[in-house]
């Protein structure tokens, strides 16, 4: 198993942006995602630049929403996806329950510890999301479960509006499992997204440009025992791009990178192994690969 779950608040998952079109576009065939493409149930990235250290988790797996959410969507088991950020003092663990063929988002915790504490629910439909935003009384709840926290307690509706008919509405978290899932394979492929952030919808664009020579390091651990990948490989570059709803060319900020964003596919093991992009203060920065844990040998 991967060690405990830290990034950075950079990493940190929340509703974000998106891409593509305008609202009055419906969309193209949409590929479907597949997660019997997806091998890996943890990855572990780390990105270093100037006095910035950080390192990220993330898991995946199946399994059907809470019981305390009261729902249960027609369809397949729902894929869960885990991020865990740390940045100085501030953590923050984000979990995801996506439809594994379209990365609709059917609920989002998130939790926030460090200078303050917060747990912040999002439970989404098809016309908006309903938040709830809980705070530990003192101190010592907070290493309680949040549902027993007796501070402030907030309970939100927020209707999405206007929208492009025939998407699912995710969040930009979902996009690190849609581009492994979904056959972008080869330069020219690719897929759109309509993704909730910030409170508006935004559409997002996935599009494989290139092939690109990266050499690496990294763990891996199988079934079979535990090896170091080193030298080059051959990744995939996906790009990540966002437009308004009327269109407009805007910046997607996803995982706290933002400006020109790439993820770096293993095109074998359906992993990004690097993402790049810009941070404020430090500029352009990579997010690397560490270790990876497998479902089977590849």
């Amino acid at each position: 198993m991967i060690p405990s779950l830290l990034l950075l608040t950079a990493l940190a998952v929340g509703p974000s942006a998106g891409p593509a079109a305008g609202p009055s576009a419906g969309p193209a065939a949409a590929p479907v995602a597949d997660p019997a493409r997806v091998p890996w149930t943890e990855l572990r990235y780390e990105a270093s630049k100037l006095l910035l250290t950080a390192r990220a988790d993330v898991e995946l797996s199946r399994a059907p929403l809470p019981s305390s959410d009261g729902r249960r969507p027609e369809g397949p088991t729902p894929v869960v996806l885990r991020l865990g950020s740390s940045v100085l003092s501030k953590n923050t663990v984000s979990t995801l329950w996506l439809d594994p063929e379209d990365g609709r988002t059917y609920l989002q915790e998130r939790r926030e510890r460090g200078r303050s504490d917060e747990a912040r629910t999002y439970r989404y439909d098809g016309a908006g999301a309903t938040v709830t935003t809980r705070e530990p009384g003192d101190d010592a709840q907070a290493n309680a479960d949040p549902s027993t926290w007796t501070g402030r307690s907030e309970e939100e509706r927020r209707d999405f509006g206007p929208r492009p008919e025939g998407y699912g509405v995710t969040v930009p978290g979902a996009l690190l499992y849609l581009a492994a899932a979904l056959p972008l394979d080869a330069p020219g492929d690719e897929a759109t997204f309509l993704v909730y952030s910030r409170q508006r919808l935004m559409l997002a664009k996935l599009r494989a440009e290139e092939w690109v020579d990266l050499d690496l390091r990294f763990a891996e651990e199988t079934p079979a025992g535990r090896n170091l990948r080193q030298g080059p490989l051959r990744t995939l570059r996906l790009s990540v791009a966002a437009n308004t709803l009327d269109g407009a060319a805007t910046d997607l900020k996803l995982f706290g990178l933002e400006g020109d964003i790439g993820f770096f596919l293993d095109p074998q093991r359906r992993m990004p192994v690097r993402i790049s992009g810009k941070m404020p203060i430090v500029g352009s920065i990579n997010i690397e690969l560490k270790e990876v844990v497998l479902n089977s040998a590849r």
